[in-house]
């Protein structure tokens, strides 16, 4: 009597509840039907129980069962472990940041919340790969937030560049020394002027004051000066700017 094998190996696997995976590395009765294997249920079940020996599981020792048993009376189950809960104070900067509303402050107390839940978890070995994808997930989310915060900043012209900051702290320095220039030279003129002037041969209360009331007001002219030259400049810095990104848009 000629055995009949219709079934393919998904089918056999199905049929004899086994794997297709650990079947196909057994040499199982079969026929070749082009490049394809045919098999039979009954005769493959019946080749592996008198070719394969399946190791049983080994029971677990009796005393770690009754270990596991609570005691009489108790309610308490057996403990299994879990991942302990990340508890901050109410005070944390973090529960401060992500309390505020402000978007960068949320979004930096997020990442760092982030960061805290990895370092925890590996700390209690159960750190996988959902916690640090979480992780650099919110730590991209910051260093998008803070370029939006910074240009943000250069359109509302509360944040200038560095290299605009550098170029107006030199601008500056320079005009202190003309400022100092011209200080020495109109001190150095008016000095000459005094020598001549009666009035300054008086008291020396008289000359104080005199000398300290022109060099106030020399002061203030040229501090108005630089302040309304300082103020033009940033200005000007500002329209050349804003013109750059008109054109590069």
């Amino acid at each position: 009597m000629s055995i009949e094998r219709t079934l393919n190996l998904k089918a056999l696997a199905s049929a004899l509840g086994k794997d297709a995976s650990w079947l196909s590395k057994k040499a199982l009765p079969h026929v070749l039907v082009g490049s394809v294997k045919l098999y039979n249920s009954d005769e493959c079940r019946a080749w592996i129980a008198s070719n394969v020996r399946e190791l049983a599981k080994k029971p677990k020792p009796v005393s770690s069962l009754l270990e596991s048993i609570p005691e009489s009376g108790s309610s308490q189950a057996p403990a299994i472990p879990q991942k302990s809960a990340l508890a901050l104070d109410a005070d944390n900067p973090i529960i401060t940041d992500l309390k505020s509303g402000d978007p960068l402050r949320v979004t930096r107390a997020a990442a760092a919340l982030a960061g805290l839940r990895v370092a925890h978890a590996a700390q209690q070995g159960h750190a996988g790969a959902n916690d640090l994808d979480d992780l650099k997930k919110a730590l991209g989310e910051l260093r998008q937030a803070e370029d939006s915060y910074i240009e943000l900043g250069i359109r509302k012209g509360e944040i200038i560049e560095r290299s605009t900051a550098c170029e107006i702290i030199g601008s500056c320095c320079s005009r202190l020394v003309e400022c100092l220039n011209v200080l020495e030279n109109s001190i150095a003129v008016e000095f000459d002027m005094w020598l001549s002037d009666e009035s300054m041969r008086g008291s020396s209360e008289t000359r104080q004051r005199k000398i300290r009331d022109y060099v106030a007001g020399l002061g203030y002219q040229i501090r108005r000066q630089e302040a309304d030259g300082v103020d033009a400049l940033i200005d000007a810095r500002k329209a050349e700017s804003d013109m750059e990104k008109s054109h590069d848009a």
